[in-house]
């Protein structure tokens, strides 16, 4: 239609179809920009103390540090209050020194 009025290929008609034809193609452009960045740069930023305070939850941060310290059991928070606390008379850890306890 606009192609064949007066005005030929600066038709009214014409540039207001084209206009979102080339809003479409600059979301599109954006939308695979923003896709091949968060594939090739999303772990650089995960690390980071400012992503960490904004969007990862405090249980979720809280977790990872109990699972980092219970692989290294040697210093871990865990297992110093599990080897303090107190213990029932039949624990293993107290049967195996072979000490003669009494039953009250």
């Amino acid at each position: 239609m606009g192609y064949l009025s007066n005005q030929g290929p600066n038709s009214k008609i014409r540039e207001m179809g084209a206009v979102p034809l080339n809003f479409a193609e600059i979301l599109l452009i954006i939308g695979l920009g923003s896709l091949w960045f968060r594939k090739r740069y999303v772990g650089l930023l995960k690390n980071r103390k400012v992503y960490k305070r904004f969007f990862v939850q405090k249980s979720q941060a809280k977790l990872v540090e109990v699972e980092k310290e219970l692989k290294e059991a040697k210093f871990a928070q865990l297992k110093i209050w599990r080897d303090n606390r107190s213990m029932l008379p039949m624990h293993p850890t107290i049967m195996k020194t072979g000490k003669n306890l009494p039953t009250e």
